[in-house]
């Protein structure tokens, strides 16, 4: 727009991050190209159709991923018939473990774990801590294997891919840092003009010379803090600064 085009320096601003855009865009079409965004950010994956065994190993996993759901809500029925005599309902969690490599039960009354082994033979207590018993059945820890393998594998087959698509993203660095610099700077330009704007004794644009004769220097009649004058129930007394050749001049810092 005109106010814009008006400033040669907001007009190459403009230029810069309307370049950016096109570039870093690139940069997002290579991550969706190449991540398996259904699975972002639980896990990240390299998408299955990049090879024909890739996709071969993400249905497999979806079909562990089914089964494990199919066996929580078995173990769960079969809870549901062990507390039903204590007449209260109880929950079973399904939750991974911090690796995200397999799953464990929780159930969040850490008194159910004198009843945990009524669910089955093959029911194992891993650990009781104050927001519940943690357990798994024999099932449970046949799919977390299983998956953890195939897991294994999949990563494998997608180191290849990874270190081809990050040596591309590599030569991104340069636009990030571009990137960075360019949002610094109308950082900057936004605070100056938010503070401007809403300055009670508004703001002025300053006679810019190039001299070193005498009298030239520094002259600010009436200046004010930006930051300090910004704040609330704050009066801000102007000062006058001369600093101009070739008078002597003295500066007092601190404490």
């Amino acid at each position: 727009n005109s106010n814009i085009s008006s400033s040669p320096i907001l007009s190459d601003l403009y230029r810069q991050v309307s370049q950016l855009v096109v570039e870093l865009q690139r940069s997002v079409g290579l991550a969706e190209a190449v991540l398996d965004l259904e699975q972002a950010p639980e896990e990240f994956l390299v998408k299955p159709e990049y090879s024909e065994e890739l996709e071969e190993l993400h249905q497999e996993l979806d079909n562990v991923r089914s089964s494990v759901k199919a066996e929580h809500e078995a173990i769960q029925d079969v809870w549901n018939d062990v507390q039903s005599s204590g007449g209260k309902s109880t929950q079973v969690r399904l939750e991974r473990v911090e690796d995200n490599t397999a799953w464990q039960f929780r159930l969040p009354d850490t008194n159910d774990s004198k009843r945990v082994e009524h669910i089955g033979k093959s029911i194992k207590t891993h650990r009781i801590l104050k927001n519940g018993v943690y357990f798994s059945s024999l099932e449970l820890r046949q799919l977390s294997a299983t998956y953890q393998e195939l897991q294994s594998d999949y990563q494998q087959l997608s180191r290849k891919i990874v270190r081809d698509a990050m040596c591309i993203a590599s030569t991104y660095a340069n636009v990030v840092e571009r990137a960075a610099d360019s949002i610094g700077t109308l950082d900057v330009f936004c605070a100056l003009a938010h503070t401007a704007a809403m300055s009670p004794h508004g703001y002025c644009r300053p006679n810019m010379t190039d001299s070193e004769e005498d009298g030239a220097g520094i002259k600010l009649e009436g200046a004010r803090h930006p930051c300090v004058e910004l704040q609330e129930n704050i009066e801000y007394i102007p000062n006058d600064i001369s600093l101009t050749f070739p008078n002597a001049q003295m500066l007092v810092s601190g404490p």
